[in-house]
């Protein structure tokens, strides 16, 4: 499926057949999304925020939406992250990735404060509404260059693959029953410079 962002299209997370459009016009006025996910089972929408200089670092957004693909209540922000300290940068939610079975919420961070925030890889817990639970924990994703692009779950196996500007790997964790990241990262070389998307072929 896809979603309309302002004008622009990017790629529907849903796993239902046929999801609807949904218009985010009224939320990017003054804003810009990088990425989108949607649970077509309790008709939510997330979407994360780029360049966001705010001090809380309020980075996710989450609203529910009609059978039209209509936002049909208020948006709810979510602070990603720790306070933006001084106010001269900026994060970005390069990816959310939902695990609807462990209940999990994946999150792909990117800051220009890299000298002082190394954790770039989310994991936050989902509540039976679907709404964020609790507080995010962030675990470094492994890339010296502290980027994270995008993720991806193996879709049979515990595991959580991610990549990022500038490493030469796949960086790939294992996961727990519940779906927590456990133990470090392993490293699995990818040749080349950099790497802004990965997807696990079924």
């Amino acid at each position: 499926g896809l979603l309309l962002l302002g004008g622009s299209l990017a790629t529907g997370l849903a796993q239902a057949a046929e999801p609807p459009t949904i218009l985010l016009d009224d939320l990017l006025r003054d804003r810009t999304a990088l990425s989108a996910a949607l649970d077509t089972e309790r008709r939510l929408v997330y979407v994360g925020l780029g360049y966001v200089y705010d001090r809380e670092s309020r980075l996710l957004m989450v609203a529910s939406y009609d059978a039209a693909g209509r936002i049909a209540g208020p948006w709810r922000e979510f602070a990603v992250g720790p306070r933006i300290e001084g106010g001269k940068t900026h994060r970005s939610l390069n990816r959310i990735l939902l695990d609807k079975r462990r209940h999990k919420m994946y999150l792909a961070v990117n800051g220009a404060d890299r000298d002082t925030w190394t954790r770039t890889l989310g994991v936050w817990d989902l509540g039976p509404d679907g709404m964020p639970s609790g507080d995010v924990r962030f675990l470094a994703l492994g890339n010296p260059h502290i980027t994270c692009d995008d993720l991806a779950l193996h879709p049979t196996l515990p595991r959580l693959y991610g990549v990022g500007w500038g490493g030469q790997a796949v960086y790939v964790h294992d996961l727990d029953e519940k779906g927590n990241p456990v133990g470090e990262s392993r490293a699995a070389s990818s040749p080349g410079h950099g790497k802004t998307q990965i997807a696990v072929h079924p």
